[in-house]
């Protein structure tokens, strides 16, 4: 028999599951190719299981194409925000180790997007794009605010180097990026490893998500307009 990975996350996380299917939860759709969004436990638990935040189904990874859910027995895990949820008050600290907060931005719609590594090809174009479009950004009323698992040094060489008008968050420890679900497996050319994975999300003056662009949405060249024309 195969080894039962019940025995390895909290008790009452599977009767929260079981509870769950007992009621009959069904998940709410997202934009775009999300259709399932729903988290189903814990955070604990995924900790418990070893690294695992999966996407849902059509959740294209960011240079192997599909990556599939994750389905551990009665428990299976989805994007963490959904279109109407209330970001953090705490998004985590800049390049320069300052604090940025959602009330910092109060009466300002904000772009938070997700990219996986300061200066690779993609990372660099989405940026860029972002930059030459900020003005246009500014005058629709948006901030914008950059985030990655790299360090504070990193990020202060990759805006030096394009010029960057905007904060970009060192997510180290992948905590932001866990708690609006962008942080999971991916895979490139057969290697499987963790990261993240490209996603933006339009957050409301009321620090409410109103859209999501998942990496499949994304058009690094042109997201500065993406945003503009969002709806």
């Amino acid at each position: 028999a195969g080894h039962d990975w019940r025995n390895d996350v909290p008790e009452r996380a599977v009767e929260t599951s079981r509870r769950m299917e007992r009621g009959g939860i069904r998940p709410r759709p997202v934009h775009g190719a999300i259709e399932q969004a729903r988290v189903a436990v814990a955070r604990s638990v995924r900790r418990r299981l070893g690294t695992v935040i999966s996407s849902p189904k059509g959740f294209d990874g960011e240079s192997s194409g599909k990556v599939p859910c994750r389905d551990f027995g009665t428990i299976t895990f989805y994007q963490n925000m959904n279109i109407g949820d209330k970001a953090p008050e705490i998004l985590g600290t800049d390049e320069n180790g300052k604090t940025i907060r959602l009330s910092d931005y109060k009466g300002q719609k904000i772009a938070l997007y997700f990219y996986p590594k300061d200066n690779t090809p993609g990372c660099t174009s989405e940026a860029c794009s972002l930059r030459d479009g900020y003005h246009d950004l500014k005058e629709a009323g948006y901030a914008v605010i950059g985030a990655s698992v790299d360090s504070e040094a990193s990020h202060r060489k990759f805006i030096e180097k394009h010029q960057l008008p905007f904060p970009l968050i060192a997510d180290t420890a992948h905590e932001l990026a866990e708690a609006f679900g962008v942080w999971g497996e991916k895979s490139m050319y057969g290697r499987k490893y963790m990261g993240v994975f490209r996603t933006t999300f339009l957050i409301n003056e009321e620090g409410v998500v109103e859209k999501i662009f998942t990496p499949k949405d994304i058009k690094v060249k042109e997201h500065a307009r993406q945003i503009l024309t969002a709806k």
